[in-house]
């Protein structure tokens, strides 16, 4: 019996082993440059790979299938497997298919896969759960947006700081609104620029002083090419609606 168990365990190890090997294989075919890129290929072998139920092509496959918006039925599919494999990063991007309305019938049915990943630190997943929820549950969205606020996205800086200057269901703070409205249009996103304005006629001359320092060292401690994550750093990361990272940076975001 131990033998068999023996010869289980190091057929299955093999068989691991040569789905790496074809994974690699198969990135290297869809990345590479010249004469030694093959998509055609490369989704082949990307296939073989994630049949054999290597999780970083089952992964792959469903970017692929995403971003190209050839098949999102099947892109959603592929997440959900390897989200029930343990990928924080696939229970982000099946939340995000749901929130943008390309699987499922609910945004709401989403925000489980969402909260998941948020929960295990991924600020991409915290931010699309808050905004989700905002309408309904803006005391915890806040919560999700100061999350992905201290991990550098510029719209969940934006987001934070609109919430506590208006208020509403959420404590106004006009201080700490001040400072991540600033952050963000820091970053990039302009539109907090009429609350700044406004904000530092209500804080009056002195507070509104210190706030623009504490702004600086904030921007220094909270922006994303400061955060210590391998992932971060491709095209679209910081948008409004932040893209799905490039199969190169995949391995990063788990």
């Amino acid at each position: 019996m131990r033998i068999i168990v023996a010869l289980v365990l190091l057929t299955a190890s093999c068989m691991a082993q040569d789905a790496k090997s074809v994974y690699e294989e198969a990135m290297n075919k869809l990345t590479g440059t010249g004469p030694t890129r093959s998509e055609f290929r490369g989704m082949d072998l990307m296939n073989q790979a994630a049949d054999r139920g290597y999780l970083p092509a089952i992964i792959a496959l469903g970017t692929i299938y995403d971003t190209g918006g050839s098949n999102p039925s099947k892109a959603g599919d592929l997440y959900r497997k390897a989200a029930g494999q343990g990928s924080h990063l696939s229970e982000y991007l099946l939340g995000r298919m749901y929130y943008t309305g390309n699987y499922g019938t609910s945004r709401r049915d989403g925000e489980k896969w969402l909260q998941s990943a948020a929960e295990a630190g991924n600020p991409f997943a915290a931010y699309l759960l808050a905004d989700s929820i905002y309408d309904r549950d803006p005391s915890q969205a806040v919560r999700w947006f100061r999350s992905a606020a201290e991990q550098g996205l510029p719209y969940a800086q934006y987001r934070l700081g609109r919430a506590l200057n208006l208020g509403g269901r959420v404590p106004i703070d006009k201080h700490q609104a001040y400072l991540w409205l600033s952050v963000a249009r820091e970053a990039g996103v302009n539109e907090g620029g009429i609350d700044i304005s406004l904000l530092e006629s209500e804080l009056g001359t002195a507070e509104a002083e210190k706030a623009k320092t504490e702004a600086r060292e904030l921007w220094n401690k909270v922006r994303r090419a400061s955060n210590p994550t391998r992932c971060k750093g491709w095209s679209g990361e910081l948008d409004l609606l932040p893209t799905i990272p490039p199969l190169e940076l995949l391995s990063s975001c788990d």
